[in-house]
């Protein structure tokens, strides 16, 4: 609902350029407030005494919300609640209701040149405000002691920041000089990547798997940061999320790949790097999914939204359906060769990915990654099979 119009009794004061302001331009709002009653008059409750005033309303003067980092002015409705006429003056005030790390905004508003009587009303406008964060803030007028005026009980003081909208090659700014631009979304159902695994005797090179539950997906969203500041800026895993759910680490290394991942990679000011985002997502929330950046990682309100449109995603479901390895290993064989039969009974063609373990009979954990798990891969159609084949050296 636009709430730009707002009630004030009519003759109630007039209104001029604004009062001496810092930090901003000088200029006089555009189209100043009109303070005539276009229905019916504010209803105030008065008191006995000196003027005193509140705010009875606030909204975005040209629009009902506005986009941060895009500025916009503040319609104040400013109520004498007090029994005697008074001289108002102050600056705005807003702050964030969600964001610790929002800081208060300021801004001139214009003047009034005459005394707001007992029980009346009158509109001002601020300067330009410019939030960096999304989500609900209020507004109210300040003075130079730091005082604030109270909002009036039933008023609403709300002013609601919305998130900037990623699109195309469009680049947003993170924080601290570091912009990002989403390039595209890739699904897999594992990946293969590289680790060390320990030793009695130390450690030895290993390539692990990260998979996904038969309901989820493994998301990649592609994406560059540029560092346009001064100095090197870490990307924060805790600034992202991905039909709600946060960024897996699983370090660099992944097979198939051809970058590597942006959590935690530091940018040189003047550099760009292009990386991914990994992500475990419900399959059936994709149709909703997008790419949530916070500026503020405690905020629940997003600063920049990618809409992924990612359509009808058909996606594979893999199952064992045989195996050929030996019944025991023999100590006098180095290596043991291993088939596996793989069938993809999902919608979707897609790559499996497979990885081997060993335990002891009757324990519950399971031990050391075998060697060449990379090998335990193929790329498999609908309702296809394919055998992929490894070696264990377990019996050394």
């Amino acid at each position: 609902m636009n709430r730009r119009r707002f009630v004030a009794l009519a003759g109630s004061a007039t209104i001029t350029g604004l009062a001496g302001c810092s930090g901003g331009n000088n200029e006089t709002p555009d189209n100043g407030p009109d303070t005539t009653a276009t229905e019916e008059p504010l209803d105030i409750e008065t008191s006995d005494g000196p003027a005193e005033f509140a705010v009875y309303d606030a909204a975005w003067a040209d629009a009902e919300d506005v986009t941060v980092d895009n500025g916009g002015k503040v319609d104040l409705l400013i109520g004498n609640r007090g029994g005697e006429p008074g001289q108002f003056s102050g600056r705005l005030v807003v702050e964030s209701l969600v964001s610790s790390e929002a800081t208060f905004l300021g801004a001139a508003l214009s003047s009034v040149d005459e005394e707001i009587g007992s029980g009346e009303a009158v509109t001002v406008t601020s300067e330009t405000v410019t939030p960096e964060y999304s989500g609900e803030y209020e507004a109210t007028v300040g003075n130079e002691d730091g005082e604030r005026l109270p909002i009036a009980d039933g008023a609403d003081a709300e002013l609601l920041v919305t998130p900037h909208q990623g699109t195309g090659d469009d680049s947003f700014l993170v924080k601290d000089g570091l912009r990002l631009s989403v390039k595209n979304v890739q699904f897999e159902q594992g990946l293969h990547y590289d680790t060390r695994v320990s030793t009695f005797m130390g450690s030895k090179e290993r390539v692990s798997l990260i998979s996904a539950q038969s309901d989820q997906t493994l998301v990649l969203v592609h994406a560059a940061v540029e560092n346009a500041g001064n100095s090197t800026t870490t990307v924060n895993a805790d600034w992202f999320k991905f039909g709600g759910e946060s960024p897996v680490n699983i370090g660099n290394g992944v097979r198939d790949l051809d970058t590597d991942q942006l959590d935690g990679v530091e940018v040189n000011s003047g550099s760009r790097v292009e990386g991914w985002l990994l992500f475990r997502a419900p399959r059936d929330s994709l149709g909703e999914a997008n790419l949530k950046v916070f500026r503020d990682p405690k905020s629940p309100a997003a600063d920049a939204v990618w809409e992924l449109d990612v359509g009808d995603v058909e996606f594979p479901q893999f199952e064992l359906e045989g195996m050929d390895v030996p019944d025991q290993y023999d100590d006098d064989v180095p290596e043991h060769d291993l088939d596996f039969t793989i069938r993809n009974t999902g919608d979707g063609v897609g790559t499996f990915r497979g990885a081997l373990q060993w335990r002891e009979e009757g324990e519950s954990g399971w031990e050391d990654l075998q060697p060449e798990n990379e090998r335990l891969k193929a790329r498999i159609q609908p309702g296809e099979t394919a055998t992929v084949s490894s070696y264990t050296d377990y019996a050394r």
